[in-house]
């Protein structure tokens, strides 16, 4: 693991940890700078050594910290994009991935940063292998044919279960639905149980 720093295209300078391994790599975004997010999150800290101890390639970063709103922080999620595809291109595609498949990575989102991944997704399609979305806070668009997770927690105080595995079912495309019963927004206690969930996922969206 290395510790850089990223340059946004609008001239912001974020802090990030990037492991390299096989493609595509994986991106990780955390909750919401303004109420305490950053890389180190208890979750985001799961996600990415279970992913980067996996050999897989991964990179998770900061935010800016004071965004007017997620669809600000897309050039944060750009910029770290740019950077692991860069650092990707040259390293060998894992076996069974289409070798004429556009390189994208692995969208992993908690939180605010689901809002983030899911809002690139929506703009960037094809930079995208596959989008996992934990305790999104909103309700969020179709991904279409992406691959795609959402990961909820069924007493999420944030965004109504409910009301969201209503709506995926009017998505062309069934996503993948994993349950953490009993788990808040939060998701205290339930960190082992989430990064097996997406490391589980982004090696079937691989194979």
């Amino acid at each position: 693991m290395s510790q850089l720093h990223l340059l946004t295209a609008d001239g912001h300078r974020l802090s990030a940890d990037v492991s390299p391994g096989s493609t595509p790599a994986v991106v990780i975004c955390h909750p919401d700078p303004r109420l305490g997010g950053d890389r180190h999150h208890i979750i985001v800290d799961a996600l990415y050594r279970a992913v980067s101890g996996s050999g897989r390639g991964a990179i998770r970063f900061d935010f800016r910290p004071d965004p007017a709103d997620h669809l600000e922080s897309i050039a944060d999620l750009r910029a770290a994009i740019e950077h692991i595809v860069g650092q990707s291109e040259s390293a060998p595609i894992e076996a069974g991935h289409r070798g004429d498949a556009p390189m994208g990575v692995h969208l992993v989102g908690y939180s605010f940063g689901a809002l983030v991944a899911a809002a690139l997704q929506q703009r960037e399609p094809a930079s995208v292998a596959s989008l996992t979305l934990i305790a999104p806070p909103s309700l969020i668009g179709d991904p279409g044919a992406t691959p795609t997770q959402l990961i909820i927690a069924t007493h999420d105080q944030f965004c109504d279960p409910e009301q969201l595995t209503t709506l995926v079912r009017e998505w062309k495309h069934a996503p993948t639905v994993v349950e953490i019963v009993g788990a808040d927004h939060f998701l205290l206690g339930a960190s082992d149980r989430v990064a097996a969930a997406v490391t589980g996922f982004i090696d079937r969206c691989d194979t």
